[in-house]
């Protein structure tokens, strides 16, 4: 079976919660600077930078991925704005994954 958007945004979520959260870049390694989603020292990711990661795991192009996230956000916010946000935390960014993952699921996507 091959993978879904919904797969890939519902594994971004499950991936900052197994690994660790970041702002700024796509990923950071243990010492916090940063590196590739690639790269076998990134241990924490980015709200966006864990869909690039989930895609390339899944193999997995999420081209219109963004266009869930702002539908999970409720079109209110910029969902790269909100990953950056000091207030965000690792958990509400996976929300808005999962919530993504959710919308894309009902769309058969």
């Amino acid at each position: 079976m091959s993978a879904k958007l919904s797969d890939v945004l519902e594994l971004a979520g499950d991936l900052l919660q197994q690994s660790g959260y970041c702002k700024g870049p796509l990923a950071t390694n243990i010492e916090g600077s940063a590196v590739s989603i690639h790269s076998p020292r990134a241990i924490n990711f980015c709200l966006w930078g864990a869909v690039c990661k989930a895609e390339r795991v899944l193999e997995y192009d999420t081209r219109d991925g963004y266009r869930f996230l702002l539908g999970a956000m409720g079109c209110e916010r910029d969902p790269i704005g909100f990953s950056e946000s000091p207030e965000t935390t690792s958990l509400q960014a996976s929300f808005v994954l999962w919530k993504a993952a959710e919308l894309a699921r009902k769309e058969g996507r």
